[in-house]
């Protein structure tokens, strides 16, 4: 009786104090604990055929993804046009289904080259696109409009020093300033340009060093909103891929050598996984896989990115798992056994065990509540996966 009052208390003066509020701080992505269980966007968006490349408006409402290339990536969905179209869906909240995806207009999709590997900026009013021509050359395009309500505008092609070499894969930083994409030169790596501002030139773009390029493929860039994480997919192609990161210190320090995400985002081969994306709250994390349980030969699936005080791992840190702790409470100094865990401590769902210990000093006690409070974010509203740092 005790603990449900403290329980109560705690939550009503911690909905007033954080009121859910989320930092935009990248998660710790090789720890395996973060990442809840990969879950198949199903139908309607994922068919019998491949859908792939996929890309979100920041507010997790907007979804645009490439089907048809028979080239790359399999069987096209149904109603799919000869070449490889982009198409788009939408949702009216994060907990609501997808609509019925649509084939983009004849602005964007075309019968003569293969639209894919869509990004759109972090406002919504340039859209970047890859283009594939029947002489196997890829080229990035930019759409423009005014405003969220405007209908897309025919594309223009990047100017000539962005598009040498064969280019793939466009990825914004969250002030539209910072372009990363794939150039083909040297088996594929990941090249950046900057431009001073919206309406200025692209800058000479420069591949990134070995610690990110090898001789394998690099490709699918995605930057965090701080800009100091970067995913990619690293492979031998489009068949055998893996999703990898690097982080830097600052914006001007070197990337530090990359390292493969862990699973249950990667799976081993024959799985390949491709086109990471998160949300600016980095709560969820989007991609193509061919991995098992999809509905065709490439799906789009998402994995949350949890906080370590999300027990019951459903993306919020509410009352459940304030009871989940309390549970696991030992109190200063006395240790804390995970080989003999308290009834209602610290077992999720799906029976993984996920220590309340966030400070690591074997005890479960007042400091450990203190780093429980900085996760909180009420019941609904994603909870910040780095919130224990």
């Amino acid at each position: 009786m005790r603990s449900m009052l403290v329980a109560e208390t705690v939550l009503c003066a911690l909905t007033i104090v954080n009121n859910g509020q989320v930092r935009a701080v990248a998660p710790d992505w090789t720890d395996p604990t973060i990442y809840g269980t990969p879950v198949n966007l199903g139908a309607p968006v994922n068919t019998a055929g491949s859908e792939y490349q996929l890309n979100l408006s920041n507010d997790e409402l907007t979804l645009i993804f490439g089907s048809g290339d028979t080239r790359h990536w399999g069987s096209p969905r149904p109603g799919s046009g000869p070449t490889g179209d982009l198409w788009i869906t939408t949702r009216s909240s994060r907990s609501e289904p997808w609509a019925e995806p649509v084939r983009m207009g004849p602005e964007i999709n075309t019968s003569s080259m293969n639209e894919s590997s869509p990004w759109l900026s972090s406002d919504g009013l340039e859209l970047y696109i890859t283009r594939l021509d029947s002489a196997n050359v890829h080229t990035l395009w930019v759409s423009m409009r005014s405003s969220v309500a405007d209908p897309w505008p025919i594309p223009q092609k990047l100017p000539p020093h962005i598009l040498s070499g064969g280019v793939w894969c466009p990825c914004l930083s969250q002030d539209n300033l910072t372009l990363y994409y794939m150039n083909l030169i040297n088996s594929g790596s990941v090249y950046v340009t900057t431009r001073a501002s919206r309406s200025a030139a692209w800058g000479t773009p420069t591949p990134l060093g070995p610690e990110v390029n090898t001789s394998l493929w690099e490709f699918n860039p995605w930057l965090s909103p701080d800009g100091l994480s970067l995913l990619f997919v690293r492979g031998a192609g489009t068949s055998d891929a893996d999703l990898w990161f690097s982080t830097r210190e600052t914006l001007g320090s070197p990337w530090r050598q990359a390292v493969k995400l862990p699973a249950p985002v990667n799976l081993p081969s024959p799985s390949a996984d491709f086109a990471p994306w998160l949300p600016p709250d980095m709560t969820m994390l989007y991609f193509q896989s061919n991995r098992p349980g999809g509905l065709g030969e490439h799906d789009l699936w998402q994995v949350p990115i949890l906080a370590p005080a999300d027990f019951d791992r459903d993306r919020d840190v509410d009352g459940d798992d304030l009871k989940t702790f309390l549970a696991c409470a030992t109190g200063p100094s006395i240790p804390y056994d995970l080989a003999a865990l308290p009834p209602g401590c610290a077992v999720t769902p799906t029976g993984q065990i996920i220590p309340p210990d966030f400070d690591k000093d074997v005890d479960v006690d007042q400091d450990d509540f203190g780093v429980w409070q900085r996760c909180f974010s009420g019941t609904g509203k994603p909870a910040d996966p780095d919130c224990a740092e």
